[in-house]
């Protein structure tokens, strides 16, 4: 986490469980493809998100000025192709993979959520001390 230095503890723990969020999601929808023919299973970089989404950079915001309008992130994923040749008419996801991915990236956010509480928890703490 050194390389976060001067970043607040509790913005790097939200942002990386935002993402972690964001990552579960496209691995789920990978495993809900395997049975596409052709489909290519894609996952999010987790540390190139990140430094993006903490270093402000590739950062955009969009307003909305109608209803219909889809809302604009104020930041995109990285997005990178998993390299697996598919099988001749069926999709390239490997099952096995996904499903051990999804199981690292459920942890990391358990963890990380557990941490972000006894953060709040710490900062509750002394606050009620200081009564």
């Amino acid at each position: 986490m050194s390389a976060y230095k001067g970043v607040p503890v509790t913005e790097l723990l939200q942002k990386s469980m935002s993402i972690l969020a964001q990552r579960h999601r496209v691995i789920a929808n990978n495993i809900a493809n395997i049975n596409t023919p052709g489909y290519q299973p894609v996952d999010i970089d987790f540390d190139e998100t990140l430094d993006r989404a903490l270093s402000n950079r590739d950062v955009f915001y969009g307003r909305t000025t109608r209803s219909r309008h889809i809302p604009i992130e104020s930041h995109r994923p990285a997005v990178t192709g998993q390299i697996v040749q598919p099988r001749r008419g069926v999709s390239g996801v490997d099952v096995d993979y996904e499903m051990g991915e999804l199981t690292k990236n459920t942890e990391m956010y358990t963890i990380y959520g557990a941490l972000l509480k006894k953060r709040f928890q710490l900062v509750a703490n002394m606050l009620n001390n200081l009564r």
